[in-house]
Parts: C-alpha cells; structure tokens; sequence
C-alpha cells in the first residue's frame, strides 16, 4: 500500500529530524516563493480546504548520489522487509518504482467526513487509481474525483489558490534554498487536533504546522509549529512534549545503532510564544555513513550516484 511506504519512509527520514547543526539554516522572512519540483503541478489539481498536505519529490529523492538508492529500496521493492538497525519494518507492494512525485492531502480530519486522497506522478499503471491525465493519478472515494474534476475544469478551487495555506507552506523553506525533498503542512481545527491526539499525544497535536526537509550533500529540517490552544500555554506545553521525544530518540536503540544518537541533543529547538522552530541538518559524512549501514542491512549497493527514474 502506498501510505505503508509512506510510512516506511518517515522511518528512514527521522534519522535526521533530531541530529546536530552544521550549516546555518533559517526559515524566510517572507512567505511566497518560486514552485518548483516534481510536486509543484499536482497542487494545481489538488481541491481546497485541506487539513494536511504531504509532498514527496520521489524524482529529487531517488536521484539523490547518497541516499537514492537505499530510497528506492524502500519505496519500490515489492513483497519484502526493509531491514533498519534494530527495526525490521514489513513491506507491501506499492506502484512507486518510477514515480516522480507523491503528494497526500487529507480533508475533514476527525469528522464523518474525513477523506485523504493520494495523488502519485507516474506513467505506471496504479491499481485502483482514476486517472487524472498528464500522468497524473489519484486515489480516491469517487465523489473527491469529481472535486478534482472540477478543480481541473477551473469550476472549483485549487489549493495552489489558497493563499493563507500555500503561505503557511511556504513559511519553513529556507531562504535560497534550491528544493524540498518531503514538505508538509497543516492547517488543523479542533476535531482534528482532538482526533490527533491519541496517536501524537495530547501536546503534540498542533494548529498549524509547516514541515520542509531536504537532502543533497547533507540533510536539513525546519519545522515551525504553532501550539496555540484555547486554553493558553500551548507553545510552552508543545515545547515540553518535544524535549521528551528529544530524550526518547536520543536513548533509542535504532539511532544508536545508526551512529546518530550523539548528535540528537544539538537540534536547535526555540520557542517564541506559542510558535515552536526545530531546525536540524546532518552533515555530508554522517548521512554518507548512515546510508551505507541502510544499504548494507539490506544488500543494496554503496551510495553512488542514482538514475531513478530511468530516462524516456
């Protein structure tokens, strides 16, 4: 299943989520900037309104020299175990192995209602999918292939048209920075925050979030989260719940095992009010180490450079 990979690759991007500064990486004053990227056109198709938006340039991904390959591996290998350091995750099939570009946008969370649609960038046959043409494909109950339908037809809005959403999108990117690997936004409301917090915990569950992660030479986080509540205190109590997950990675047996557990208390966390900003990188030669014990766990070949997707 396509969201299992997805998950599955959460799993290997959060060995860099917590792991020391070697460059200086500061979100942008300003919001808006130039779209670029495998994802950027699908948001042109995606409907309006929301909660939460994932976008995975499997294209920038795959073609990454470090870690493109052992990407791949886990995205695209069919009926098989990713094996990572002290964790062996299940596998299932999923049309990833020559997509461009994935992105998952959620709708209603924690109502009736709630709806997620995922859209994938492929010249694959998707089991399941609707086409949406141009080599576009989404899955989806079909009432929400009508919605998309109608964004396509300009009879309905587009999220790439929702300015306080694409600003809030916008707002973790770092100033001059040349792409996003994973990016993700969310914009939640009660039901959703109630409906989150059993599975992020009470204080993690957040108002907004804006989520941008790339990987080049080295890898690099910002994540700007906003704990506002009604109650008042949130940033404060968002803070504390990230200090927890800080201790409880840094003790985990996975990023021991992985090298990167040493490095875990360098991110830089700072809070002003209720908004939280987590900026973390790892260096060109602990991900060229963290790749290579991935890699080797899993019988794939060293890091070099990759050719994914293969040319026309």
């Amino acid at each position: 299943m396509i969201r299992t990979r997805v998950a599955v690759m959460g799993a290997l991007l959060s060995a860099c989520i917590f792991t020391g500064p070697r460059k200086q990486y500061a979100p942008p004053a300003a919001a808006a900037k130039a779209e670029t990227g495998a994802t950027a056109a699908i948001l042109r198709d995606v409907p309006a309104g929301a909660d939460l938006l994932i976008e995975i340039d499997l294209e920038r991904l795959y073609g990454n020299s470090t870690i493109g390959a052992i990407a791949h591996r886990a995205l695209a290998r069919p009926a098989d175990e990713l094996r990572v350091p002290g964790l062996v995750l299940p596998r299932g099939q999923a049309p990833l192995e020559h997509a461009r570009a994935l992105v998952m946008a959620a709708y209603a969370v924690g109502t009736a209602d709630a709806v997620t649609a995922t859209y994938v960038v492929t010249q694959d046959e998707v089991p399941g999918a609707t086409s949406l043409g141009d080599g576009v494909v989404v899955l989806a109950p079909p009432a929400f292939v009508d919605r998309a339908r109608l964004v396509m037809a300009g009879a309905s809005d587009a999220i790439a048209r929702d300015a306080a959403f694409m600003s809030l999108r916008a707002r973790a990117m770092p100033a001059g920075a040349p792409g996003s690997t994973v990016r993700a936004t969310a914009r939640l409301g009660l039901d959703a925050r109630v409906a989150l917090a059993p599975v992020l915990g009470p204080d993690l569950a957040p108002a907004t979030l804006s989520l941008w992660l790339d990987v080049v030479d080295d890898a690099a986080v910002v994540a700007i989260v906003d704990g506002h509540d009604a109650a008042g205190g949130g940033g404060e109590r968002l803070q504390i719940a990230l200090e927890r997950v800080r201790i409880a990675l840094a003790g985990s047996t996975t990023l021991l095992q992985l090298g990167l557990a040493p490095v875990v208390r360098g991110a830089q966390l700072s809070r002003r009010g209720d908004v939280v900003t987590l900026i973390a990188t790892i260096g060109p030669h602990r991900l060229g180490e963290v790749a290579s014990r991935l890699s080797a766990a899993n019988s794939v070949a060293a890091p070099q450079p990759a050719s994914y997707p293969p040319a026309p």
